[in-house]
This record gives structure tokens, C-alpha cells and sequence, in this order.
């Protein structure tokens, strides 16, 4: 498999690059020519597809699915992605304070109240938690602070939210990550560490997954 980009001048914008497969242009499951304007992604796509074997594997390929998610579903529907995101901010899995042990509550303040208090701080958004899993609602200011803010996001960085936020259950981790507030692995760690503190008391389950 020959693996390429073209680059393509249009107007006075920044080159447009685009993936060509055997001279082809590649393109995404809804058709549209697979390109971006950011070299440093453009050269991502090629290592992703040089590395493939004979049988192409797209869970190996993280920015060629989030960039055909881009350019398929997300910049042509930003409103009605956003508004599918704002429905989830009251379920933020942040906001939800486990009811003990103490040691795990404390991990969870460790790596929570940070970022709750930078997007108070920062974004001017305020989320309010509670105890236990009963669900509960933001107040309206909170949820029109997190709109804007998810407003502002172009749209290779709400590319990125809505895949972060979905993986992790929470609006505020993904808000943190795309403004570099979070590494991939500490969201990972925030996101997950109810269950990192289960296995560390139990040990894992292969079973389950």
C-alpha cells in the first residue's frame, strides 16, 4: 500500500493537505476527501497507515477516525452536537462523589477538585457535586458557561471533546484535556479511578471488560 500526502493551495488559506492511498485520494466512510490543514496531523494519518498490515484495523488508527468523525459528523452538525453534549453535563461523572471509603473520596478530591477549580476559576464555570449516584441537576449558569465554552471550541478541538467526553463520562475532563490542563493519562486516571481503586482492593477481573 503506497501511503501519501498531497498538499493543495486554496485561496490565501493554509495548505490543505490530503491522504492519498495507491495515488488515490482517501476518503471518509461518508465519502468526503480525508484531509486536514495540519501538517503535523497529516504526517499522524501516514504513520497510522504505514503501519497497517494486510488487514486494515481501525482501532490502531486514533486521529484518521477522529478526523473522518470531524469532517463527516461533527463540523457539519456542530449545533446539534453540542446540544447533544450539554444533555450529559448533569451526569458529569466528576460531580458524583462516591459515599466512602474515606481513602477513596480523598483520591477522588486529589484528582478532581483541581479541575473543578480551574473551570470555576478559568472558564467561569461552576459545577456543584453531591454524594452517592442520585442524579441532580447543574444550575442553569453552569450549564450556559459550559455551553460557551464548548461553543468556542473549533472544530478539530470539539472533535476531540466529544470523543474524550464520551469515553469518560465527564464534560469537565474532556474540557480540561483539550485545553491542555490534562495529559491523555491523568484524564485517564481521573476518569477511572473508581475503578483503579477497585482493582487495587480486589484485583482485577479478566472476566470483566
Amino acid at each position: 500500500r503506497d501511503v501519501a500526502v498531497t498538499g493543495v493551495q486554496t485561496c490565501a488559506l493554509p495548505i490543505l493537505f490530503r491522504l492519498l492511498l495507491d495515488g488515490h485520494i482517501a476518503r471518509t466512510p461518508l465519502c468526503h476527501p480525508l484531509e486536514t490543514r495540519s501538517q503535523a496531523l497529516a504526517r499522524a494519518l501516514v504513520a497510522e497507515w504505514e503501519a497497517q498490515g494486510s488487514k486494515i484495523d481501525p482501532k490502531t488508527m486514533p486521529m484518521t477516525r477522529l478526523l473522518a468523525t470531524k469532517i463527516d459528523r461533527v463540523a457539519p452538525a456542530r449545533e446539534a452536537v453540542i446540544a447533544g453534549l450539554m444533555r450529559h453535563l448533569d451526569g458529569d461523572a466528576i460531580c458524583y462523589v462516591a459515599e466512602g471509603p474515606a481513602s477513596l473520596r480523598a483520591r477522588q478530591a486529589t484528582l478532581w477538585q483541581p479541575i473543578v477549580d480551574w473551570l470555576r476559576d478559568a472558564r467561569g464555570i461552576s459545577l456543584a457535586a453531591s454524594v452517592g449516584v442520585m442524579p441532580h441537576t447543574q444550575i442553569g449558569a453552569a450549564h450556559a458557561a459550559m455551553k460557551d465554552a464548548v461553543c468556542a471550541l473549533d472544530d478539530d478541538r470539539l472533535t476531540v471533546f466529544q470523543a474524550v467526553a464520551a469515553a469518560t463520562h465527564s464534560l469537565a475532563l474532556a474540557m480540561a484535556m483539550v485545553h491542555g490542563r490534562l495529559s491523555a493519562a491523568d484524564t485517564f486516571a481521573a476518569a477511572f479511578v473508581d475503578e483503579t481503586f477497585q482493582i487495587e482492593q480486589w484485583g482485577d477481573d479478566p472476566e470483566i471488560g
